[in-house]
């Protein structure tokens, strides 16, 4: 499935559509920065109270500037592009936007066509194709 990239940035940022969930409550599919430079995954605690997951742990996290936060945990299922993630760990934010870390991003066969500004999730077959250039 092919999903543009988020043109309100310059220059435009990788996107996917992500499904939050927690238990049978569902929110989305929504909209995801993908982010390469993350560790982690962040989602709005807003809509983390929407789908009811619970906090977990507390922990610190480190910006790009590296400034220092205390942040909660929580663990969730996600659906990104029709494939199913359980117990992904997120850390919940104040801010609007869900981005994808590495912690997701790691766990999924991706294609960033920049000069296309599109984003897709390969297919097991061009994957196994891709692999076997390789190697």
């Amino acid at each position: 499935m092919t999903t543009p990239y988020n043109k309100t940035y310059l220059p435009p940022f990788p996107t996917l559509r992500v499904v939050l969930g927690e238990g049978t409550a569902r929110q989305g599919p929504l909209p995801a920065l993908l982010d390469s430079g993350a560790d982690v995954s962040i989602v709005p605690t807003r809509l983390l109270a929407q789908i009811g997951a619970a906090e977990g742990k507390s922990v610190t996290i480190r910006s790009h500037f590296g400034e220092r936060q205390t942040a909660r945990m929580y663990a969730i299922s996600l659906v990104v592009e029709g494939i199913s993630l359980p117990g992904v760990f997120v850390v919940g934010d104040k801010g609007n936007e869900i981005i994808l870390g590495r912690n997701v991003l790691n766990k999924l066969a991706l294609f960033l066509d920049g000069p296309a500004q599109q984003t897709d999730v390969l297919d097991d077959a061009t994957v196994k194709r891709l692999r076997a250039r390789q190697g």
